[in-house]
């Protein structure tokens, strides 16, 4: 509470420039900015580009099941493009077989991506879920307090029925 601020250096490299190193120095403690501006981002500015970041994911993933929909719908449900194969079938064998054996190969990195992505955003999930919970845990004297001065403001609030009125009997 009486802790006396300390004091803080700033010192750059590059002259003018924007681009170049930033050093702070504070209570002997030194932390160098380079030019990459994520390389110290505040919390708040990391979570909210990792959103933006999964919610670009999610798009994608959903353009991709639709293609993949597509995929199934026009090779495998549709009785016209089968025709198709076994009509090419019978004039080129191999590069049918190819394409085919293409398609599967294709087919099945889709497949192990996609369980590389199920991974990641469970570990991501779990990753939130637990930095939720921990900030409610290590900071709950703040919430407390923010809570308590909240609820201090609301008394604050003007009465509806004034002391001395006939309502307020």
């Amino acid at each position: 509470m009486g802790r006396k601020p300390d004091d803080v250096k700033v010192t750059t490299s590059g002259g003018l420039s924007v681009i170049g190193e930033i050093t702070l120095s504070s209570g002997g403690k030194t932390v160098k900015l380079g030019s990459d501006s994520t390389e110290h981002m505040l919390p708040a500015k990391r979570m909210e580009r990792a959103l933006s970041e999964l919610q670009y994911a999610l798009s994608a993933l959903n353009l991709a099941a639709e293609d993949l929909h597509i995929v199934e719908s026009e090779m495998i449900g549709s009785d016209a493009s089968r025709r198709l194969v076994v009509e090419s079938s019978a004039e080129n064998p191999i590069e049918t077989a190819d394409d085919i054996e293409s398609h599967r190969m294709q087919a099945g990195e889709l497949a192990e991506s996609s369980a590389g992505v199920g991974a990641i955003a469970k570990a991501i999930k779990d990753k939130a879920a637990f930095v939720a919970r921990a900030l409610g845990s290590v900071f709950a004297p703040e919430l407390l307090a923010g809570d308590r001065a909240r609820e201090k403001a609301k008394d604050k609030q003007a009465k509806l029925f004034p002391e001395g009125s006939k309502d307020d009997q």
